[in-house]
């Protein structure tokens, strides 16, 4: 029969590897309620949003916007996505530059130039554990 003192260590070794991990699978845990986004004046707006918290994908598209249907192909201007070591990852933080790629980022879509005056859309999601994208806020602007 197993002690008590062994089955501890038998549980405290994968409870270490999970920890070093942060979540399993590796995932930052990301927005834990909706955001609201700001972006400056200009043709190359600073993007941020409010919670101060941790996005997936970031996605500009001209308004009305993008959907959030799952499997739909997404159109935008521009789509940047964070990439961890094991797949998506939620690791973007505010603020961003359009246009800009920042450190660990890869660029899905664009970008494509800003017409000022023009209609568009910014909007987030956060990756949950399986690698599924969940819609975190979206706000429309003008440059």
């Amino acid at each position: 029969m197993r002690s008590v003192n062994g089955a501890v260590q038998g549980l405290l070794l994968p409870c270490l590897l999970l920890a070093g991990c942060g979540e399993p699978n590796g995932f930052e845990r990301g927005c834990q309620s909706q955001v609201s986004f700001s972006a400056s004046a200009g043709l190359t707006p600073q993007l941020g949003w409010s919670p101060d918290c941790k996005l997936g994908l970031v996605a500009v598209a001209v308004y009305p916007g993008l959907s959030q249907t799952p499997g739909e192909r997404i159109s935008a201007e521009w789509m940047i996505q964070a990439e961890g070591q094991l797949g998506p990852d939620n690791l973007l933080q505010a603020p961003l530059r359009y246009g800009e790629l920042p450190s660990g980022a890869i660029s899905r879509q664009g970008p494509q130039p800003l017409v000022a005056g023009g209609h568009y859309v910014v909007q987030g999601w956060v990756y949950d554990l399986e690698g599924r994208p969940i819609g975190a806020g979206t706000t429309a602007f003008r440059p």
